[in-house]
């Protein structure tokens, strides 16, 4: 569902756990990557066909020819290790972020470390990226500072993250007319909304509660721009 408006429509490759070593091929051939796509089948903008929607109206037969990445791009490895997850029952993630010109940042890899974090790997085309760990189970979840991989002519190893609470951020609320408890039975609560990765708003943290002097405290924030 969308606003009535023109339109580019753009596919994106996403690798889900796709690690470990390079691929063993005895035909000659080699592993296939795709660039992003834009309909109908351009890898620049400036080719790309708009796609009106108008309300109450559907839009069907958009179909998208991936392009193979123009040059042909080698697989590389991005590997390193996680410390500070406390085990039990939780999982660490490691989320890449892709940064391509002219595309909003994007969710390009997720895969899991072991229970108590350790090692990690896995293989993208080239190209600009953030890496970072999260741990889910805990009551406040734990989170990396982002690092910052460019991969161009060589693998990028021995990324160290290092698991923490995150950053905390600090207010007061004031409604209009008086203070929160002006309202009898009003709740309220404060939300962050992220600017940098517009389709992941799970990145961020989990709302807070208004106290009843108006007061709020977000724990758990990424470095990132925020509504």
């Amino acid at each position: 569902v969308t606003p009535p408006g023109k339109y580019y429509v753009v596919a994106t490759t996403f690798n889900m756990g796709m690690g470990g070593a390079p691929e063993i091929r005895t035909d000659g051939t080699s592993e296939v990557t795709y660039g992003a796509t834009y309909y109908p089948n351009s890898t620049a903008k400036d080719r790309a066909a708009e796609v009106e929607a108008t309300a109450g109206g559907d839009v069907t037969g958009i179909d998208i020819h991936l392009v193979h990445a123009a040059p042909p791009a080698r697989l590389m490895t991005i590997s390193g290790t996680v410390m500070g997850a406390p085990g039990g029952l939780g999982r660490t993630e490691i989320l890449l972020m892709a940064e391509t010109a002219g595309l909003p940042r994007r969710l390009a890899g997720l895969i899991y470390a072991g229970l108590d974090g350790g090692s990690w790997s896995i293989r993208l085309p080239q190209g600009l990226y953030q890496v970072f760990a999260r741990y889910t189970a805990a009551k406040t979840p734990l989170l990396s500072d982002p690092v910052e991989v460019r991969l161009d002519s060589a693998d990028f190893t021995n990324i160290a993250l290092v698991l923490g609470t995150g950053g905390e951020l600090t207010g007061s609320l004031k409604v209009a007319g008086g203070a929160p408890t002006a309202t009898p039975g009003a709740r309220y609560r404060v939300t962050l909304e992220t600017m940098d990765i517009p389709y992941y708003g799970w990145l961020a943290p989990a709302p807070a509660e208004v106290d009843r002097d108006g007061a709020f405290h977000l724990v758990g924030v990424l470095p990132g721009n925020y509504r």
